[in-house]
């Protein structure tokens, strides 16, 4: 069943968890989605996922991830303009991924801090617009507070899959 993203979006607003032709797929919208994780969102949620059922520790995914763009799309969901720190929450194809025994993480967003100078350009983007956006995962190797990519389980046993991007700048589907 194929779906076009303002049917997907609506799903994920609903809070539908399983929708149909979206998880693990090898195709978006027909088109052949790339092999290197930078550039597509399933490959890199099911590369971490690997990374960790084989035993990744929090430096081996900062070596792995730390400091590299990626270039991914989505729907924007919201974007909040403030002077200080404007940052986008942003819809994105939903996947469970198997994190390993007992555990498993359903990611279906991101939230980003959006690139100096790029808040104007975000601002004409209305909720609900599908965009491509480049973003910088957080360098964990040189020793930043947070770690770009981390797995947290929580007391409840629920397991956060954290992934931090930042200076999110638009480069398809927001008009300049």
């Amino acid at each position: 069943m194929r779906m076009n993203w303002r049917e997907l979006f609506d799903r994920i607003k609903r809070n539908e968890r399983n929708v149909p032709g979206t998880v693990l797929g090898p195709h978006l919208h027909g088109v052949f989605m790339s092999d290197r994780w930078e550039d597509d969102w399933i490959t890199f949620a099911n590369h971490v996922a690997k990374l960790i059922r084989d035993g990744a520790s929090s430096e081996d995914l900062a070596a792995s991830f730390g400091g590299h763009k990626v270039r991914w799309s989505g729907i924007l969901e919201e974007f909040n303009p403030d002077d200080v720190a404007p940052s986008a929450c942003v819809a994105m194809t939903p996947i469970t991924v198997n994190l390993g025994p007992g555990r498993s993480a359903f990611l279906d967003g991101l939230h980003l801090s959006i690139a100096d100078g790029s808040a104007a350009r975000w601002a004409n983007a209305k909720p609900g617009t599908s965009l491509t956006f480049v973003a910088t995962l957080a360098d964990g190797v040189r020793g930043a507070v947070f770690p770009p990519v981390e797995a947290v389980t929580l007391s409840s046993g629920r397991t956060l899959l954290m992934i931090r991007l930042y200076a999110a700048n638009s480069a398809e589907g927001i008009e300049p």
